[in-house]
């Protein structure tokens, strides 16, 4: 079960990374604060 979820996450991430935002815990974070 948390394969699956890690791995959806690595999707989601994927596409979110390319317009600079990230997906952790369900919470969209901007990646722009964090740099």
């Amino acid at each position: 079960k948390h394969e699956l979820a890690g791995g959806i996450l690595q999707v989601i991430n994927g596409y979110l990374g390319d317009r600079g935002l990230l997906l952790r815990h369900g919470t969209v974070v901007d990646a722009t604060i964090i740099h």
